[in-house]
């Protein structure tokens, strides 16, 4: 009896586990602790919440601390240990999750108030203070939420691509750094050279001031490579360059060169292989593919379930030949029957396909043979039917190899007998 409760204790988490319903609250409530945690942050930064703000976020952190553990222990006791695995992508996922959970909600909301209670110490003070940035990491959990959520797909799609491209932006990063290095050299040798020797020909206090502004800005290696940051960040940069242009006509070319190998060439061809990897590792996401799945044979269940209540009409969940003829002639249910891709010539056939034999369709009957005639032949079932013909094509031989002489034999009998039918 233990034994068997125990058994349907962890059939029923595991039903709890992967229902849509409780994946839907769990992603809700990571979305509301990230709100929360803008408040909480705000809240002692400034101190706007008064005495019953911060109690009601106090709570909020342990009821969601509580649910976010309860998830874990859900997903231990309806997958087993090895649900947290490195050994796969889905548990590594998993183990991250967990150590994010432990790290920004049960040490911060449990353990440290804890310990700084039975040490007689400040709550919001210390090692508890300084360990409350991990807060903003909880944000991360969001990702779970575009991956388990279906009306985020295409937000996960995005943080795939930009995972998979990781390497991409490395180098990328590495190539603007060396074709800004490049230019910050020319512009030193082409622009600040040519602006101090302007300055030093003499001129009127106003101009020196503007070269002396433009120097402090293009003076160096240094400074130079973060102004030509910002012509590539498109950051009010037309005001330098303007600045440049009174003193050097010219100039315009050189920031515009620039800006053409930074943020047409590099910047454009950085976002195509961003998207081309996301598109990619979409196609290739076997766990999003299998989810998605689901989703259809679920609609797909109930879209029957539908169809059945509607030709049942004795309700004894069996369909005779009588209701199946029946039902058809009602427009609503021939309306389903078109959904699934069946015509009213269809119909007799496929009432032969569904009996199997008894003059009635059973439930089971109904779902298991048009939940699979929905669907693509699969390769497993074209192998079934060759392998059952040439089952019968070789019982076939060898029936004819033992008794072709009777068959032969009986039909010349049989054309005599036409004949003979003939001449009467």
């Amino acid at each position: 009896a233990s034994a068997l409760g125990m058994k349907r204790t962890s059939s029923m988490l595991t039903t709890i586990n992967k229902a849509w319903k409780f994946k839907m609250l769990l992603s809700a409530c990571i979305l509301l602790n990230c709100i929360t945690i803008g408040i909480q942050t705000q809240q002692e930064v400034k101190h706007g919440l008064d005495a019953t703000g911060d109690l009601v976020l106090s709570i909020s952190e342990h009821i969601f601390t509580a649910i976010f553990c309860f998830d874990i222990i859900l997903r231990v006791c309806s997958d087993g240990r090895m649900t947290y695995s490195p050994g796969s992508s889905e548990g590594r996922s998993n183990l991250f999750d967990a150590v994010l959970l432990f790290l920004t909600d049960v040490l911060i909301t449990w353990i440290m108030p804890f310990i700084s209670f039975l040490t007689k110490t400040d709550a919001h003070g210390g090692t508890l203070h300084v360990l409350f940035f991990l807060r903003s990491f909880r944000l991360a959990r969001l990702v779970r939420v575009f991956r388990e959520v279906r009306y985020f797909r295409e937000a996960w799609i995005i943080i795939r691509g930009i995972g998979g491209s990781v390497r991409t932006v490395w180098w990328t990063i590495v190539v603007i750094l060396f074709v800004t290095y490049a230019f910050a050299i020319a512009g030193l040798a082409l622009i600040v050279e040519q602006l101090i020797t302007i300055q030093s020909f003499g001129m009127d206090a106003v101009d020196y001031q503007r070269i002396d502004a433009l120097l402090a800005i293009l003076g160096g290696l240094d400074k130079f490579m973060f102004t030509l940051v910002q012509v590539l960040m498109q950051d009010s940069f037309h005001s330098i360059i303007r600045e440049v242009m009174y003193f050097l006509p010219w100039a315009w070319v050189f920031f515009y060169a620039y800006m053409a190998v930074g943020c047409v060439v590099l910047m454009n061809l950085v976002t195509a292989i961003i998207v081309k990897n996301a598109m990619e590792q979409s196609q290739q996401d076997h766990a999003q593919q299998l989810r998605d799945k689901m989703v259809a044979e679920r609609h797909a269940v109930k879209h029957l379930e539908k169809l059945f209540k509607a030709m049942d009409s004795d309700e004894n969940n069996t369909i005779s030949w009588k209701e199946f003829e029946a039902a058809s002639q009602v427009p609503e249910v021939m309306n389903q029957w078109l959904l699934l891709y069946f015509r009213a010539d269809d119909l007799s056939e496929l009432f032969t396909f569904l009996d199997d034999g008894t003059g009635e369709i059973a439930t089971s009957e109904f779902f298991a043979g048009l939940l699979r005639m929905k669907g693509q032949a699969q390769g497993k079932d074209v192998y079934r039917v060759q392998t059952a013909v040439d089952i019968l094509s070789e019982n076939l031989g060898s029936f004819m190899a033992e008794h072709g002489d009777v068959v032969q034999r009986l039909s010349l009998r049989r054309s005599v007998v036409s004949a003979g039918r003939g001449d009467l």
